[in-house]
């Protein structure tokens, strides 16, 4: 007989931790009064579960925050910091990579700019007047078409490039050297700029012209001779000796130069030159030598001045003291003038 049948018709002995059977209160072995069992009432049968909602409860249980305290004490904090981190990096790479606007496309894909100009203006700069007869541009490559009126200064086989400002609205684009190629009256220039391609220029401006000189018979634009007696060696015991020249003679440039003073110091040589006919922005590629000596020409150092001076310091060291008497020589390659020619091109 099931258990819960027997409790329900019987009692339970302490003594003998056994359930009696039947209706006695008393236990047959030792008379001791039973315990009364009540009888458990009969569970309902409660409703049908579907079988996707059954549980094995077998089954090991799921960790969760609820079922373990560790999971809620580590776990929480991990999870947090990782979701942190994660925020962090997407941030980050939003700052550093750059976004492009959809509505303006990239500057590849705009067309080259193409431009033919007819401009035939003349302009004064540094006292030169050039005039730009024509102005073209294919995307990157721009084409300078320029005249240079009879100037007797200038050689216009013999100009060796230009310096050009390319502007767009009053600002500037870009500065470049642009070579030459001579042509019967004037020259052209051309070059290739990658940051025009895409431009539309409205204003040229030529900033400095570079011209070269023909070669001088030995390769010496002037010489002068100089004796050296009672300036050469310097002495340290007394004061700088002096001599006065004067002497003067012609450049290929133009300019004449006068040996105007030597001042004997008991390390260098100094000569005081004065230059003769210095057109104003005018920079020239010139240098000076002494020679014959013994021990070789000696080039000088002219003094930091201003280029515009009519006067040069020029310093030599490393002179023979046995030198009695030397040869100036002055040599001039090339010059350039810093001018303001400014064209409208649109």
């Amino acid at each position: 007989m099931p258990i819960m049948n027997a409790m329900a018709s019987g009692g339970w002995c302490p003594v003998h931790d056994r359930v009696v059977p039947g209706r006695r209160k008393t236990c047959p072995d030792c008379g001791t009064p039973l315990v009364a069992m009540p009888q458990k009432a009969k569970a309902e049968p409660g409703p049908i579960r579907p079988e996707a909602e059954l549980v094995d409860e077998s089954a090991p249980a799921e960790t969760t925050v609820e079922n373990d305290p560790q999971l809620l004490r580590f776990g929480t904090p991990a999870l947090a910091a990782i979701v942190t981190g994660i925020i962090a990096v997407s941030f980050l790479a939003g700052v550093a990579i750059p976004r492009h606007s959809s509505s303006k496309p990239p500057a590849s894909n705009a067309p080259l700019t193409k431009s033919d100009v007819a401009v035939n203006l003349t302009r004064v700069g540094a006292g030169v007047r050039l005039r730009l007869e024509s102005f073209s541009q294919r995307g990157a490559t721009v084409i300078l078409r320029v005249a240079v009126p009879d100037d007797p200064r200038i050689d216009t086989g013999l100009i060796q490039g230009v310096t050009v400002a390319f502007s767009e609205r009053n600002v500037e684009l870009a500065r470049v050297p642009m070579p030459t190629r001579a042509t019967p009256d004037g020259f052209i220039a051309a070059v290739g700029v990658p940051d025009l391609a895409h431009a539309h220029i409205d204003s040229v401006r030529l900033t400095a012209m570079t011209v070269g000189l023909p070669g001088p018979p030995g390769g010496v634009s002037g010489r002068i001779d100089a004796d050296l007696h009672g300036v050469w060696p310097g002495s340290t015991r007394a004061a700088p000796k002096a001599r006065y020249y004067g002497k003067t003679v012609g450049l290929p440039d133009g300019r004449k130069v006068r040996l105007n003073a030597i001042v004997g110091w008991p390390d260098h040589l100094e000569a005081r030159l004065d230059m003769i006919g210095q057109r104003f922005n005018w920079d020239y590629n010139e240098s000076y030598t002494l020679a014959p000596l013994p021990n070789g020409p000696v080039t000088g150092r002219v003094q930091s001045q201003d280029g515009t001076a009519s006067t040069r310091y020029v310093s030599f060291t490393g002179l023979d003291p046995k030198a009695d008497s030397i040869v100036l020589i002055i040599n001039v390659t090339d010059f350039t003038i810093n001018g303001d020619w400014t064209w409208p091109v649109k």
